[in-house]
């Protein structure tokens, strides 16, 4: 299949959209199929919106472009490169992160700067929008660190992938002020009204009691390997024996959560609260619970 919707993907989470000329039949061949959507950064020069746009999209003297299937520009600006295979992902741990099966998007940045405030929000509403229309969940959105083989072959992107994950769970498919890029290239900072800071979760083996209450979702990520979930129970108000009306109780496939993939809760309707039991090795291990309304 040949993917000749992601300009129009990408318009619909209200970005600046540029047309590479013969994008839409550009590839190594057709892709079988989307299960991933997988996050880079180019390692680029300094300076200039998109100066690696050139060598993603006709590839450098060892490897034929397209290398990806969009580039993401400092500014926000979204590059449409290729609707078929790119060669962007190599050697994977799992055959649906592969370029047969995966999106690849790479971000216009060197891996040591700061990111643009504009361009990591551009970067998340244009992954939550793939996953829209190809009904992926969110945890489909990894970063090539994470997909890599053998693993600690590749360390893009260098942010935070399941705080990165965390943050889709919140952005819309538009922009809050209906512009993402104004007429005059000038960036539409994003607005984030929807959810609250999240709560973390340290090293050990203990419980939290969350107030829930109008959340949708809680949003369970993990920064580094694994954390184990007891019990995550969910309460609802008081009955008349003053006794905690207990609504629902879940827990991870396995009981546990890893640094590849967020847990998403649904909030029961009527909830109040969360009392969450986790067990999280450390020191330098690190868990957090964000609350989505």
């Amino acid at each position: 299949m040949m993917l000749t919707s992601l300009a129009t993907i990408a318009r619909s989470a209200g970005l600046n959209v540029v047309e590479q000329p013969g994008w839409a039949t550009r590839g190594h061949g057709q892709m079988s199929g989307v299960k991933a959507v997988v996050c880079h950064h180019t390692a680029g020069p300094a300076t200039g919106n998109a100066p690696s746009l050139g060598v993603v999209q006709n590839g450098r003297s060892d490897l034929p472009g397209p290398l990806a299937h969009y580039v993401l520009g400092r500014d926000g600006t979204v590059y449409v490169v290729a609707a078929g295979l790119c060669y962007h992902a190599g050697a994977v741990l799992n055959n649906a992160w592969s370029n047969n099966y995966a999106i690849g998007i790479e971000a216009e940045a060197t891996g040591t700067a700061a990111w643009p405030d504009v361009q990591m929000d551009a970067y998340a509403r244009l992954c939550r929008a793939l996953c829209t229309t190809f009904s992926l969940p969110l945890s489909a959105v990894l970063g090539h660190k994470e997909v890599c083989a053998p693993k600690g072959r590749k360390v893009d992107p260098n942010f935070d992938m399941g705080a990165f994950r965390a943050r889709l769970t919140s952005v819309g498919t538009t922009p809050a002020s209906g512009g993402g890029a104004a007429a005059g290239g000038q960036s539409i900072p994003p607005a984030n009204n929807n959810q609250e800071d999240p709560v973390q979760l340290t090293p050990g083996n203990k419980s939290t009691s969350i107030s829930c209450k109008g959340a949708k979702e809680l949003v369970i990520s993990v920064a580094y390997d694994s954390l184990t979930i007891h019990q995550c129970v969910f309460f609802g108000p008081y009955n008349k024996a003053g006794d905690k009306n207990l609504l629902k109780e879940v827990a991870p496939s396995n009981g546990t959560v890893t640094d590849h993939y967020p847990w998403v809760v649904p909030v029961p309707e009527g909830a109040l609260s969360c009392s969450l039991w986790w067990e999280l090795a450390g020191p330098d291990h690190g868990a957090s619970v964000q609350l989505v309304f």
